[in-house]
């Protein structure tokens, strides 16, 4: 019965994770006007930490539109799609620990 809790846990704190990650990489284009990609590293100067951090707290969205992408173009097989889920779940578990414990420790 314990691993119950654990697993709704897991669940929770992933899905917050994940939320996180699809909303600072839909609000990043809306206040900017530039897509959230790699392609944010390549300018230097002072919001390069900022933009840093965009990409990494986007990092699970990105890396399910990849996996998406290439279930959906089938060039790298199921392969693929089967290494980058595991990664994003827990890339928005880890961002779910960081956001649940930061609101924690605000309230």
């Amino acid at each position: 019965m314990v691993w119950v809790f654990g697993l709704l846990a897991f669940l929770f704190v992933s899905a917050v994770g994940l939320v996180t990650a699809g909303l600072v990489s839909n609000l990043w284009p809306i206040l900017t006007g530039r897509d959230v990609s790699i392609a944010l590293l390549e300018e230097r100067g002072p919001l390069l930490p900022l933009r840093v951090m965009i990409l990494v707290f986007s990092a699970p969205v990105l890396l399910i539109a990849s996996g998406l992408s290439e279930l959906r173009d089938a060039s790298g097989g199921l392969l693929r799609w089967w290494l980058t889920l595991p990664t994003a779940v827990g890339l928005s578990f880890v961002q779910g620990i960081v956001v649940v414990v930061s609101l924690s420790a605000i309230s």
